[in-house]
């Protein structure tokens, strides 16, 4: 047994090499427990275990209600088939699939509540958890699921000057992520003719991106019309 690692040593490459070593994710839980709660706290899971297969279930493990918790780690059904192709089989099979899948009501309120508390801004909660994030800000729940953060007290008429757009824009990597985590900052910018302005340190998404339709639906998640979407990402639109 190896001895207890101090804060902050699972970095995301040291949860790579780990995972690297294990066959599927209980393994990997098993295995190396803290590297596993780390990589699930940083939503690394996802890109550390893209090599894993699903363990091998003994016939009769997939009922309805394991095919449900499953499906309930999952916010598409791509995902769904894709990490547990055991209970997907069982629930097309069954003829659950319409019950056991309901992506719409996967980030109720109270998990977005649950998750939001993880994170100090709400910056980091749109990056580690773009699902919860977007649940709530289209249920207009934002408010109140990020009323612990430092960040927010409604922001007064006339508060987003160009000065603070500016350092707003400078936190994010692209136009979507802007406009999705400052969402006010980003209409200013837009209506005053700023926005390229202020963007110019962004990187658009590489040309010879393989777009799948996975990675097309969480760039669309990012806007508000296919207008929006169609101008930010229109390789994804393509």
């Amino acid at each position: 047994m190896s001895k207890r690692k101090p804060a902050g040593y699972w970095t995301k490459e040291r949860c790579k090499k780990a995972a690297l070593e294990c066959k599927h994710k209980g393994e990997f839980s098993k295995t190396y427990s803290s590297a596993y709660g780390s990589a699930l706290r940083n939503g690394w899971m996802n890109d550390i275990c893209s090599h894993m297969k699903e363990a091998i279930k003994p016939k009769g493990y997939w009922t309805k209600e394991r095919c449900k918790e499953a499906a309930l780690r999952c916010e598409i059904k791509k995902v769904f088939k894709k990490k547990y192709r055991g209970a997907y089989e069982v629930s097309l099979k069954n003829d659950w699939l319409d019950e056991v899948i309901k992506p719409s009501i996967f980030w109720t309120k109270d998990k977005c509540r649950k998750t939001a508390i993880l994170c100090k801004l709400r910056s980091e909660f749109n990056k580690k958890y773009p699902g919860a994030y977007n649940a709530s800000r289209k249920n207009k729940w934002l408010d109140e699921v990020c009323s612990h953060m430092n960040t927010k007290k409604r922001k007064q008429l006339g508060y987003w000057t160009k000065e603070k757009c500016k350092k707003a824009a400078l936190e994010c990597k692209h136009k979507g992520e802007f406009n999705n985590t400052y969402p006010r900052a980003y209409t200013i910018s837009r209506k005053n003719k700023w926005l390229d302005e202020l963007c110019i340190h962004m990187n658009r998404p590489k040309s010879k991106i393989i777009w799948t339709k996975e990675r097309c639906y969480k760039l669309a998640l990012l806007c508000k019309t296919r207008t929006e979407f169609q101008k930010e990402y229109p390789g994804a639109y393509n």
